[in-house]
């Protein structure tokens, strides 16, 4: 009985470990950087403010994470500095479950050294709410239906 139960244990442990494997192989082969002007577009639109984003890849972990280097947004018109939140890196982790079904689920979100500017004037108005534009978010969500209709195959370049 013993030795059954080591060889499930084996078994099941080595079945999780291919899995990992192969998720961090396929999420490897994607191209994230080609999603970059989307995401900047998607908030310049709705937002009114610029984003930028430097670099993103995969980094190696038990989870799938994305690394995506030098983010920032630009502050409001009026405040006092340019930035209102720049990072030298966000880290994103995936659930690799639903990947499987191609569904992007967020289970961490990390901001590594972020630098936060929150400015209110003297009348209340503040640089943290947004007048979100729903037109370029409800178009900007009309884009993703179609990308998710055409999904890329791993490998595949824009």
């Amino acid at each position: 009985m013993l030795r059954f139960l080591k060889i499930v244990f084996v078994t099941v442990f080595s079945l999780i470990l291919i899995v990992a494997i192969a998720g961090f192989v396929l999420i490897s082969q994607v191209d994230f950087n080609q999603y970059k002007g989307t995401i900047i577009k998607m908030v310049d639109k709705s937002l009114g403010r610029k984003l930028t984003l430097g670099d993103i890849k995969v980094k190696a972990s038990i989870t799938p994470m994305i690394e995506i280097r030098d983010v920032s947004l630009s502050n409001a018109s009026w405040a006092k500095d340019e930035k209102m939140i720049s990072a030298k890196s966000v880290d994103v982790g995936m659930a690799l479950i639903p990947l499987i079904s191609k569904n992007f689920v967020i289970s961490a979100f990390r901001v590594n050294d972020a630098v936060i500017n929150l400015e209110e004037t003297s009348d209340g108005k503040n640089n943290w709410t947004f007048a979100v534009d729903k037109e370029a978010v409800d178009g900007f969500l009309a884009e993703l239906d179609t990308v998710s209709k055409n999904p890329l195959k791993a490998g595949e370049k824009g």
